[in-house]
């Protein structure tokens, strides 16, 4: 999968959302060119993601004050009522 990044916009910030393969590798870098004075960052992660992918993340972003917040796919959320 090739890496892409979602520029989300709404009337008060901007958010980037980074998807792909070893973007985990890519998110210290990114932080910095987006928001070089951020001293939080909150990650949204699939809650099937093991733990030891959520301590690299950790470590790779240690100097920020870091919030992780687990996203639980369902799909029976998603299906449209008919």
């Amino acid at each position: 999968m090739k890496n892409q990044e979602i520029k989300f916009r709404n009337q008060n910030q901007n958010y980037s959302i980074l998807i792909g393969k070893n973007v985990i590798n890519l998110l210290s870098k990114k932080i910095k060119s987006l928001c070089p004075k951020a001293k939080k960052v909150a990650i949204i992660l699939d809650s099937g993601i093991p733990n030891k992918f959520k301590k690299i993340i950790q470590a790779k972003l240690k100097n920020y004050d870091l919030l992780i917040l687990p996203f639980i796919p369902n799909e029976k959320k998603n299906q449209l009522k008919l």
